[in-house]
């Protein structure tokens, strides 16, 4: 019945820490030819200098952390400065403008270009739009848009996994399975991608948000216009390989429009879990439980509804799971109403520190159903799932409601990719995404950099997900039939 959302896919580069999708950032074997030297006029590339000083004063202005990590703020405007000043592209420059704000190793800082808008009004400077909250508008979804292939992938010890592969996809068409090992795409070996990734982080370890960064980088590699194609090379857990060339589908989303943002295609699926879902996981299809699954591609408010319907729909359900798995996040505020469906007392999922101030994240409990009937919270057994491409608002709420005891999470640590951010326009009419408040759990704990950590931790084992396909499902299953019995 479920099918992992393509809309997850489109989303994940958005938010990415090293601004991997908006900036160019690339594997190995993604390399970028040179700008042409004295390709753009001493305007262009004035103009494209202006933006960087506005992004440098942005952050001067709003950012939480007054000591930017510990670098002089004043000083890296003037190296950075002096840097631009041998640039012979725009893009050289932005470059620059990415290397200054990298300095401050947090999420939520990303520079999204004019170009990836398709917009008619001339852009202007200084209109600030807070990720927590602006006006919406609903757009309605094209087939010419973005494709996918139907898989999730994720880097594990053993190279880049499939944990994921959507029914009736090109993928599945063509044998695809999770705990298959990808090794090449369009004939590029991902061996010296997977070294790289090894060498990078050898001194210190791989972190939560390089591998949000990392993960960013094959989905983007996955993904393409829609009837596009892409040849993969793969090998399974007894070592066959297999070789498929795959078409991008159009995935049917409802496409929604959120201030400074792109196009954001959001899906939301609410169902109980079928007998060959649980068959397919190698469960026993007969558990006499119901067990009812919530998945939603991002914290949008499209989903609001649709995420209040269903919780009226499966009220009386013996567990509800919530799969937050390649969430990227979204509009904090919705995780507060979203979870005062599950406390019958008011609580406070945690706290946003910012130079203006404090605020607290409070869930006050849900007692009015969407046909305006008075109800209890949901008291049953809550199951998060979670992964390394969970991130922003999806680590909020999973943090939240572990931490308050109110849920187990299980799956892998989540991106670490916790501040709430805004939007600026630049006079260049590119996007800044920047951080502007520190987050914290209710007991003082900081996500990013660290992300949640699941009760139960799903390695990514390529035997384990061939044997079970959805091993982070049935382990939630599993606890959920337990709970049940007690």
């Amino acid at each position: 019945m479920f099918n992992r959302s393509h809309g997850r896919r489109v989303l994940a580069g958005m938010f990415t820490v090293g601004l991997c999708l908006l900036s160019g950032c690339h594997s190995p074997q993604e390399g970028r030819s040179t700008p042409a030297v004295n390709s753009e006029t001493r305007e262009q590339l004035d103009a494209q200098r202006k933006a960087m000083i506005e992004v440098w004063e942005l952050v001067e202005q709003t950012h939480f952390d007054r000591t930017f990590n510990g670098h002089d703020w004043d000083q890296v405007k003037v190296e950075a400065i002096r840097e631009s000043m041998d640039a012979t592209s725009s893009e050289q420059i932005l470059t620059i403008t990415i290397g200054m704000i990298r300095k401050l190793g947090q999420s939520h800082f990303s520079i999204i270009p004019a170009s990836y808008y398709e917009l008619e009004e001339p852009s202007g400077s200084g209109s600030d739009e807070q990720v927590e909250g602006k006006s919406t508008e609903e757009i309605t979804a094209k087939e010419d848009g973005e494709g996918s292939v139907g898989i999730d992938a994720r880097i594990g010890p053993s190279g880049i996994m499939v944990v994921d592969v959507t029914r009736e996809s090109s993928a599945c068409q063509a044998g695809v399975r999770p705990g298959m090992i990808i090794t090449s795409i369009d004939g590029q070996s991902m061996d010296t991608f997977v070294q790289d990734v090894q060498e990078r982080t050898s001194s210190r370890g791989i972190g939560s948000l390089d591998l949000y960064e990392l993960n960013s980088i094959v989905t983007r590699r996955l993904s393409g216009p829609v009837d596009s194609t892409v040849e993969l090379a793969l090998e399974d857990v007894d070592g066959n390989q297999q070789a498929v060339e795959l078409s991008r589908q159009w995935v049917p989303s409802q496409m929604f429009k959120f201030g400074n943002l792109p196009e954001i295609p959001i899906q939301f699926e609410a169902g109980l879990l079928e007998p060959d879902e649980l068959e397919r996981i190698g469960m026993d299809p007969d558990t006499g439980q119901r067990i009812a699954m919530i998945s939603f591609s991002g914290w949008f408010t499209p989903i609001i509804m649709p995420f209040n319907k269903a919780i009226d729909r499966y009220r009386d359900a013996d567990g509800i799971i919530i799969d937050l798995r390649g969430n990227p996040g979204g509009i904090a505020g919705l995780a507060t109403g979203i979870g005062g469906h599950f406390f019958e007392e008011p609580i406070n999922l945690g706290t946003m520190q910012s130079p203006g101030g404090t605020l607290n994240m409070r869930v006050n409990p849900r007692i009015v159903s969407t046909e305006n009937e008075l109800v209890t919270p949901y008291g049953g057994p809550v199951a998060i799932l979670v992964d390394s491409m969970s991130g922003s608002t999806s680590e909020m709420f999973a943090g939240g409601l572990q931490e308050a005891g109110r849920a187990r999470v299980f799956g892998q640590t989540t991106a670490g990719a916790v501040l709430p951010a805004a939007m600026n326009r630049l006079s260049n009419g590119d996007v800044l995404l920047h951080a502007i408040a520190d987050f914290k759990t209710p007991g003082g704990v900081r996500l990013e950099g660290v992300g949640t950590v699941p009760d139960h931790e799903i390695p990514l084992d390529p035997a384990l997900y061939a044997r079970e396909q959805d091993p982070t499902l049935r382990a939630a299953v599993d606890w959920i039939i337990l709970e049940d019995t007690r």
